[in-house]
């Protein structure tokens, strides 16, 4: 059972501000307070709004599920996959 999303229920527009909170979280990385940003350097904003998206959009296919009154995804199986995609890069 494949459990990722269709491209039809893809939201892109998510996929992008993750994107540009991923690009933030660089940023906030790479600013040292020389830049003369003052409080900005100490926030982590893109790692707030990336976990923020990321929370979204992996609880959106169990809460469609609830919505359409389907039988939940499994959640082993929901782990299984997303290992399945994590594990091979975090070892690269």
């Amino acid at each position: 059972m494949r459990l990722m999303m269709a491209a039809s229920t893809r939201i892109r527009t998510v996929d992008g501000l993750r994107g540009l909170a991923a690009l933030l979280v660089v940023f906030d990385h790479a600013v040292d307070d020389s830049w003369g940003l003052g409080a900005w350097t100490q926030q982590n904003h893109g790692i707030t709004v990336f976990a923020l998206l990321t929370g979204f959009l992996l609880s959106t296919q169990f809460l469609r599920a609830r919505l359409d009154q389907r039988r939940r995804p499994s959640a082993v199986s929901f782990l299984r996959a997303r290992a399945a995609r994590i594990y091979p890069g975090y070892w690269v």
